[in-house]
């Protein structure tokens, strides 16, 4: 029922005149960076290339990284914490 609700929703504002890159230019409107992170699973070239795409078609530097899913993890739960604090 949300799904139906969300897509008349995206219905409505197209025939307004809005597209998918006006809404994914609001949505990431102030990131400035597209992180790829290489955790050595799946097709990094293919995954890598998605990435870049997405930088481009928002206008961001991209970046790339090697990870693992544990460091991935903790840095995921250091940024929890660091919410709590605030």
């Amino acid at each position: 029922m949300l799904q139906q609700m969300g897509e008349e929703s995206v219905k409505e504002l197209e025939a307004q005149g809005y597209d998918t890159d006006w809404f994914l230019h609001r949505l990431f409107d102030g990131y400035s960076r597209a992180l790829f992170i290489d955790t050595g699973i799946g097709d990094r070239e293919y995954f890598e290339g998605l990435s870049r795409q997405f930088a481009v078609k928002l206008n961001m530097r991209h970046e790339c990284r090697l990870g693992t899913l544990d460091v991935l993890r903790a840095e995921i739960a250091a940024t929890k914490r660091l919410a709590q604090q605030t």
